[in-house]
């Protein structure tokens, strides 16, 4: 576990390239132009996590620019761009190549920093399920190689799923991004990505908000000087997570980001650790039959 602010700053993937440890989640497309640029102008977020179901590429990338023009970043490289494919691009190669240029097309970039698969899904049928995945993963492995995207990797994998996937690669996932937080501390998930140098990578740290009000979380809150959020936030950066809340509120995006100026303790770590109940705010991936009927089944998602 890391101890020291400066180290938590940064991690460096598999293949060299450095990511930042603290992000800006923009799932759900609550967040706005306005504080994209609060974030990396006023609180020196580089890292922005998006994906093609959240609506908003074309948002993040006229913002970018704008930033651009205002001279508040020197490049596009100054932000770390990360973006996934929904299940329906990743039936087929030509679905990946297509969805990754339409993704690059949208952001206005000729690259991006990290693409993902967002979920372990592209089939129908469980069966085919992880062939097509391979499949999947070798135009990724082909963009990779043609700069498109400066690392690649996974979401919402399980142990299960990194067993029968990771064999087959030829460039192995450099991330994998799943719900992380204190009821649900993904700890032999993140050592067994950490054995493959896999980064992992917390979304809903949190948990969608419903963790802040958590007596003991409180408790330590107040025995730190800090806040709920940041508690919870300052723990997974410990346990060498990269890490991306989401927020539409300045107020709330400068407290998510006020996280090295202090440290847990590590009984307060194994304290927060011990929480856990295996709890998913979000979908539980390891179940395939409700994976495929919430992606496929529904009119709310895109189909193949």
């Amino acid at each position: 576990m890391s101890s020291s602010s400066d180290k938590l700053r940064y991690h460096t993937l598999s293949n060299e390239l450095k990511i930042p440890s603290l992000g800006l989640g923009t799932y759900q497309n609550e967040t706005t132009s306005e504080a994209i640029k609060n974030a990396i102008v006023e609180q020196n977020v580089r890292l922005l996590d998006t994906a093609m179901m959240y609506g908003n590429h074309e948002m993040i990338g006229q913002t970018i620019e704008e930033l651009l023009d205002e001279k508040k970043i020197q490049s596009k490289d100054d932000v770390f761009i990360v973006t996934k494919l929904w299940p329906n691009r990743l039936v087929s190669r030509e679905e990946v190549r297509k969805g990754t240029e339409k993704c690059l097309d949208d952001l206005k970039m000729h690259h991006v920093d990290l693409l993902l698969m967002h979920w372990p899904l592209a089939s129908e049928k469980k069966e085919d399920n992880m062939a097509k995945l391979h499949e999947a993963w070798k135009e990724m492995e082909k963009i990779y190689d043609e700069g498109k995207a400066k690392a690649i990797g996974v979401s919402n994998f399980t142990i299960e799923h990194l067993e029968q996937f990771l064999p087959k690669c030829t460039v192995q996932p450099m991330v994998n991004q799943f719900e992380m937080h204190p009821l649900l501390n993904q700890e032999q998930l993140a050592l067994y990505c950490r054995k493959h140098h896999i980064q992992p990578m917390a979304y809903r740290t949190l948990g969608h908000g419903a963790l802040l009000d958590n007596e003991k979380i409180k408790k330590m809150a107040s025995r730190v000087g800090k806040t709920a959020a940041q508690v919870i936030l300052r723990w997974a950066l410990q346990r060498d997570f990269v890490i991306i809340p989401k927020s539409s509120k300045v107020e709330r995006i400068k407290e998510n980001s006020d996280l090295f100026d202090f440290e847990l303790s590590e009984e307060e770590v194994k304290e927060l650790n011990a929480m856990d109940e295996n709890h998913h705010f979000c979908f539980d991936s390891s179940d395939f039959e409700g994976l495929r009927e919430m992606i496929f089944g529904s009119d709310k998602y895109p189909k193949p």
